[in-house]
């Protein structure tokens, strides 16, 4: 995957550095929570494992190392400051919002702290990202191949959680429950998310070659 470092204005870098905050935040407030209950059960080890069997978790992580690279490397040197990388993070942030919305939210009611919780993992961090990618990350070095090497991340994870579940008999999800829904209707569960993510990376693409044409053109302007 070929990194395509690009440069981020002094604005961008500055405004990434409070996504990078947020996101900071919001992962170190779940992980609290997560060891503060995993203490009196299953153990701090094996709740730390859990806390990181999360994509949301995993797509949060990768937004923070973006961000903290454009804030603190804005001439963009790195593995988190090529293009690909902070346009893999849009794709998998969003679709982060896009499934805890549609599918997960309704599940559950938290509140106090995990209500924060989820609220900047699943909602301000999003936003908050996917604005500063639109608004101030460099644009229209992206390839169509880029959607596909996205999707190893997703691939990788799945893989992790029918393995650890299998073993476990703990999901992370509840449409990914091989005990109670079975193969088949996991199995299409997944195809309809990776179809999503698919989706998602092809609208990241398209949008960052348009972004990246209107750049170059108000660059050629007299």
């Amino acid at each position: 995957m070929a990194l395509q470092v690009s440069q981020v204005t002094g604005k961008g870098a500055s405004i990434a550095g409070v996504v990078a905050v947020l996101a900071i935040v919001s992962l170190g407030l779940q992980y609290v929570l997560v060891f503060n209950s995993a203490r009196a059960t299953v153990g701090v080890i094996a709740g730390t494992v859990g806390y990181f069997s999360y994509f949301t978790i995993l797509a949060n992580l990768v937004v923070a190392a973006v961000c903290v690279a454009a804030a603190l490397r804005p001439a963009g040197t790195g593995f988190f400051s090529g293009a690909s990388v902070r346009g893999a993070a849009a794709v998998y942030i969003g679709v982060t919002m896009a499934v805890y919305d549609s599918v997960l939210r309704p599940l559950w009611d938290p509140t106090g702290a995990q209500l924060w919780a989820d609220i900047g993992l699943h909602y301000f961090v999003p936003i908050a990202y996917l604005t500063w990618w639109l608004w101030w990350a460099p644009h229209g070095t992206l390839r169509m191949r880029d959607v596909a090497w996205w999707m190893l991340l997703p691939a990788a994870f799945l893989g992790w959680t029918l393995v650890r579940g299998s073993l476990l008999h703990t999901w992370p999800y509840p449409f990914l429950d091989l005990d109670t829904l079975g193969a088949g209707r996991v199995a299409r569960n997944a195809a309809a998310v990776l179809g999503m993510l698919v989706g998602v990376g092809a609208a990241v693409f398209g949008v960052d070659r348009i972004l990246g044409t209107s750049d170059n053109a108000a660059d050629a302007s007299p």
